[in-house]
């Protein structure tokens, strides 16, 4: 049966996919990831920078084998829209028929993108983690940010999160979660003390250089590190002396990210990485050995889960006839 192609807003979006489902999805498509029953496309894209400012767009792509829906992400991080009151990255997702190729969706991803690296940070997470954590700090505390500290709760056994970060959005978060409740949240504008004595340190910056903000000397041993950001935001330090490291994708990581600056200058190889996060994820790789394992997890996206995230969408707007056809 052929359906005409549909749009669906941002808004649509979020009210259809709820964390629960998110979380599924992601878990569900990295571990076909790792058997190859979906596929990861190539990552692409170009960089500007003159009067109207830094710049970074490009493509990401996938193909869900098993819904039978192929597509492309195309993203654009502006570092100016801030001042302009615009999202940083705003993203669109074009969906086609993985058979005939033909259009079958148009989603406006923007917020998506946080939804998605959210619940890809905390399923790696909860991977790499063995026991329950007394504090787990978020460094950063953007759209991404923000939508891990929602995802954890339940997710991860933590007592308490710390936002590391001098945004009033911050303690305007903190204000709105439910007192008394599990996990505690607090908010540290110190960044070291932040840091210090954390099981778990995630770092969602938004940076727009190499700018390395975690220091290798708060860190206490066996805590886990998950780097999201598109630059460096760790000490080179927690990369090299780290006992386990494991990246959503090695040809991407050579491009941007964390790892990026180190791979470039020859000082880390690919034998030095344990694992994608797909083969811990499906259990074809232990996340840790040992509690005082220093595990760092980094992370750049997977196209191919916002192409996953996009069937699930397409298929429960065909179900609620939801969306707007495009005739």
């Amino acid at each position: 049966m052929t359906h005409a192609p549909v749009y669906i807003s941002a808004r649509e979006a979020e009210r259809l996919l709820d964390r629960g489902a998110v979380l599924r999805v992601v878990e569900t498509a990295l571990k076909a990831l790792s058997d190859k029953r979906i596929v990861n496309g190539s990552k692409g894209g170009f960089s500007l920078n003159d009067q109207d400012g830094q710049r970074h767009m490009g493509a990401i792509s996938g193909c869900d084998i098993a819904a039978g829906v192929a597509g492309v992400k195309w993203f654009a991080a502006c570092d100016g829209n801030s001042r302009r009151g615009l999202p940083r990255v705003p993203a669109t997702i074009l969906l086609c028929d993985a058979v005939t190729g033909l259009l079958t969706g148009i989603i406006d991803a923007t917020s998506l993108t946080a939804i998605r690296t959210a619940a890809l940070a905390v399923t790696a997470i909860r991977s790499c983690v063995s026991r329950p954590l007394k504090k787990a700090t978020i460094v950063g505390f953007g759209p991404i940010g923000q939508t891990i500290a929602r995802y954890m709760p339940g997710e991860i056994d933590v007592a308490e999160i710390v936002i590391g970060s001098k945004s009033v959005g911050a303690d305007t978060f903190v204000r709105s979660m439910k007192t008394g409740a599990s996990p505690r949240f607090t908010v540290e504008s110190r960044l070291d003390q932040a840091v210090r004595h954390a099981d778990l340190v995630v770092t969602a910056t938004g940076l727009s250089a190499d700018t390395p903000l975690v220091d290798a000397d708060w860190l206490r041993r066996g805590a886990t590190v998950c780097a999201l950001g598109s630059y460096q935001e760790i000490d080179s330090r927690i990369i090299s002396g780290a006992d386990r490291i494991y990246i959503d994708n090695w040809e991407a990581g050579r491009q941007r990210g964390n790892l990026a600056p180190m791979i470039r200058s020859g000082a880390l190889t690919r034998e030095r990485i344990d694992g994608e996060v797909a083969e811990v994820v499906a259990g074809k790789i232990a996340g840790r050995a040992s509690d005082d394992q220093t595990v760092l997890i980094v992370l750049v996206g997977i196209g191919a889960l916002d192409i996953a995230l996009g069937a699930e969408l397409l298929k429960q707007v065909r179900l609620l006839g939801a969306g707007r056809a495009l005739e």
